[in-house]
């Protein structure tokens, strides 16, 4: 009983959570759903807003927020940032192309 509940909750998890931003692979497109949510979308939607141009770990979000930071470089078409992680902790960010 104990290993279909574990099941089943990994299952809620993973539905609960694919969607979220930081599962998007580059070339996923996102929804801003809010002023700071964004959710992962076909990119051939009206919903789609960005598209995923890179992934970068490990950074602060002063650094991913200052708009001279070097985050996304490597993307020049990149419009918009988004960062993801603990306040005060480093996390990951998106480097994102406004559709």
């Amino acid at each position: 009983m104990l290993v279909v509940l574990c099941g089943g909750i990994g299952v809620a998890a993973y539905f609960a959570t694919r969607n979220a931003p930081l599962n998007a692979k580059v070339g996923d497109c996102l929804h801003q759903k809010g002023e700071n949510e964004l959710a992962i979308v076909k990119c051939d939607t009206a919903d789609a807003d960005f598209e995923v141009l890179g992934k970068v770990g490990d950074k602060p979000q002063s650094e991913v927020n200052d708009p001279f930071t070097k985050v996304c470089d490597q993307w020049p078409d990149t419009t918009n940032t988004y960062w993801e992680g603990t306040e005060g902790k480093n996390g990951s960010a998106l480097c994102l192309k406004k559709k």
